[in-house]
Protein backbone atom coordinates (compact mmCIF):
# COMPACT_ATOMS: atom_id res chain seq x y z
CA UNK A 1 0.00 0.00 0.00
CA UNK A 2 2.81 2.60 0.97
CA UNK A 3 4.52 1.46 -2.65
CA UNK A 4 1.21 2.46 -4.19
CA UNK A 5 1.09 6.18 -2.63
CA UNK A 6 4.38 6.77 -3.15
CA UNK A 7 4.37 5.93 -6.83
CA UNK A 8 1.21 8.45 -7.10
CA UNK A 9 3.00 11.71 -6.12
CA UNK A 10 5.33 12.15 -8.75
CA UNK A 11 9.01 13.81 -8.09
CA UNK A 12 8.79 17.61 -8.31
CA UNK A 13 12.36 18.79 -9.42
CA UNK A 14 13.09 22.15 -8.22
CA UNK A 15 13.56 24.47 -11.59
CA UNK A 16 16.74 26.45 -12.28
CA UNK A 17 16.68 29.48 -10.31
CA UNK A 18 17.41 32.44 -12.42
CA UNK A 19 19.83 35.19 -10.97
CA UNK A 20 18.12 38.06 -8.88
CA UNK A 21 17.45 41.39 -10.11
CA UNK A 22 19.13 44.48 -9.74
CA UNK A 23 16.79 46.38 -6.77
CA UNK A 24 15.99 50.14 -8.26
CA UNK A 25 18.09 53.13 -6.89
CA UNK A 26 15.94 54.95 -4.13
CA UNK A 27 13.64 57.94 -5.37
CA UNK A 28 15.16 61.38 -4.71
CA UNK A 29 13.25 63.06 -2.38
CA UNK A 30 11.88 66.65 -2.36
CA UNK A 31 13.60 68.90 0.32
CA UNK A 32 11.16 69.45 3.34
CA UNK A 33 9.93 72.94 3.86
CA UNK A 34 10.32 74.54 7.41
CA UNK A 35 7.12 75.18 8.96
CA UNK A 36 5.98 78.10 10.20
CA UNK A 37 5.27 78.51 14.04
CA UNK A 38 3.18 81.25 13.56
CA UNK A 39 1.41 80.67 10.34
CA UNK A 40 -2.45 79.40 10.03
CA UNK A 41 -3.79 76.37 11.51
CA UNK A 42 -5.33 75.49 8.17
CA UNK A 43 -3.89 75.55 4.37
CA UNK A 44 -6.41 77.63 3.19
CA UNK A 45 -5.37 80.73 1.30
CA UNK A 46 -6.27 83.97 2.75
CA UNK A 47 -8.98 86.01 1.41
CA UNK A 48 -7.66 89.11 -0.65
CA UNK A 49 -9.84 92.13 1.62
CA UNK A 50 -9.46 94.36 -1.38
CA UNK A 51 -11.50 92.51 -3.57
CA UNK A 52 -14.73 92.23 -4.12
CA UNK A 53 -18.10 91.50 -2.08
CA UNK A 54 -21.18 89.70 -2.73
CA UNK A 55 -24.39 90.97 -0.94
CA UNK A 56 -26.44 89.05 1.21
CA UNK A 57 -29.91 88.43 0.94
CA UNK A 58 -30.04 91.55 3.62
CA UNK A 59 -28.10 93.78 1.64
CA UNK A 60 -30.46 93.36 -1.97
CA UNK A 61 -33.36 94.41 0.60
CA UNK A 62 -31.86 97.71 1.51
CA UNK A 63 -30.99 98.14 -2.02
CA UNK A 64 -34.36 97.81 -2.91
CA UNK A 65 -36.21 99.41 0.19
CA UNK A 66 -34.34 102.68 -0.76
CA UNK A 67 -35.09 102.21 -4.93
CA UNK A 68 -38.41 102.18 -3.18
CA UNK A 69 -38.48 105.07 -0.99
CA UNK A 70 -36.57 107.17 -3.71
CA UNK A 71 -38.48 106.42 -7.14
CA UNK A 72 -37.40 109.63 -9.01
CA UNK A 73 -33.61 108.65 -7.98
CA UNK A 74 -31.21 107.96 -11.51
CA UNK A 75 -30.04 104.07 -11.01
CA UNK A 76 -26.63 105.17 -11.17
CA UNK A 77 -27.22 107.27 -7.99
CA UNK A 78 -28.62 104.13 -6.14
Amino acid sequence: MENFIVNLVPMVRSPKKREPRPKPAPYKRKPKTPHQKDGPATSTKRSDPSGRKNLTLNDWLMVFAYIDEHPCCVKARV
